[in-house]
């Protein structure tokens, strides 16, 4: 039976190689494309079974690839990751200490490169069949397991569609305003085989306070460009929040998870406290008002921030009767700073009686 499958499966592989050459009638193609192509089906072939793999299922994967680049004409596409597709977005760029300097970091992400050499090419069968049938098993199959049903045939199509794909490296951005972005470094990239999810990182020389940063990545021509990253801000001093009294019941506590406020209130009436948001410089006595947090209800849907820095906290109505343990984190702008000082706040009570 196993011999059997095998012989399918080169049947299979035949039959394509056929198709792609389109018989005897069809066109003539350029030496270039045949030469390609008959590069990348030697190389196909020439792969050796992943270790713990079913050679049948090797081999049917194979045939499966070679079937559907010659359906799609064998387009190679020498371009960067297509920024339309969201497998392809770089969403996680963060900032880390890297000793004495700071670190750009962030997941790469390339659709069909599923061993995350930079380039989606036949190489990418391997990983996809030492992993076939995993559901989940490990934190490659989430890479791989692109249509979330097992990891199986159909994640061949990621491959065949990017097929050519190439990741040269990402330009390193930097902005004042998050509207005006300027190219200051490029991180190249590295080519190698990985068997998990890639981290990949760039140290800053010196980052300038509140200056935003982004990476985008390009091929290997270094000249096409794809989809920009989330953008992150340098804060050289941490956001801190504080809440005040605006109402007459008590408050306890200092603002901390294990010491939070508490709020105790036995009225109908709705209670307000003030907010304030400070971007601390961290010298006594030295502390400037910033964005500040808006709550319209209580439990709060969700947390707003207002741009302008205004001369008075705004503030947060609790509305009697909810009671809970809530808690609010402070940022600046539309992005999140290094650090943050999370106030956390109880409140306790209800209607009299």
């Amino acid at each position: 039976m196993k011999r059997l499958v095998e012989q399918l499966a080169a049947l299979l592989i035949l039959a394509a190689i056929i198709a792609s050459c389109g018989g005897a009638n069809n066109a003539v193609r350029t030496p270039a494309t045949s030469a390609a192509q008959n590069g990348a089906l030697e190389k196909l072939q020439s792969l050796p079974i992943p270790e713990g793999a079913d050679p049948a299922v090797f081999q049917m994967l194979k045939g499966e690839l070679t079937r559907q680049l010659a359906q799609n004409g064998w387009k190679s596409a020498s371009a960067p990751p297509d920024p339309a597709k969201l497998g392809n977005d770089v969403a996680d760029l963060a900032l880390a200490p890297d000793g004495t300097d700071w670190a750009l970091e962030w997941t790469f992400k390339s659709l069909g490169d599923y061993d995350q050499n930079g380039a989606v090419g036949v190489s990418d069968i391997t990983p996809l069949a030492a992993h076939f049938g995993h559901n989940a098993a490990d934190a490659l199959d989430a890479l791989i397991d692109l249509d979330q049903n097992g990891v199986g045939v159909s994640d061949v199509t990621a491959i065949a569609q990017n097929f050519g794909v190439t990741v040269g490296g990402y330009a390193v951005m930097q902005s004042a305003n998050g509207v005006d972005w300027t190219e200051i470094d490029r991180a190249p990239f590295a080519s190698e085989h990985v068997t998990e999810p890639r981290r990949l990182s760039f140290t800053l020389p010196a980052p300038n306070d509140l200056d935003m940063f982004r990476v985008r990545v390009y091929d290997s021509t270094e000249a096409a460009f794809g989809k920009a990253s989330n953008a992150v801000r340098f804060a050289a001093y941490d956001l801190t929040v504080e809440l005040v009294v605006a109402s007459t019941p008590p408050v306890s506590g200092i603002g901390t998870e294990p010491d939070p406020y508490v709020v105790q209130f036995n009225t109908v009436t709705p209670i307000e406290y003030d907010i304030r948001v400070y971007y601390a410089k961290g010298e006594a006595g030295e502390v400037e008002l910033t964005d500040q947090v808006t709550f319209e209800t209580f439990p709060p849907a969700f947390i707003s921030f207002g741009a302008a820095t205004l001369p008075e906290p705004v503030k947060m109505t609790v509305d009697n009767p909810m009671a809970g343990s809530f808690n609010i984190t402070a940022v600046w702008g539309d992005v999140a700073p290094l650090a943050s000082d999370p106030l956390f706040f109880r409140v306790q009570g209800g209607l009299p009686g």
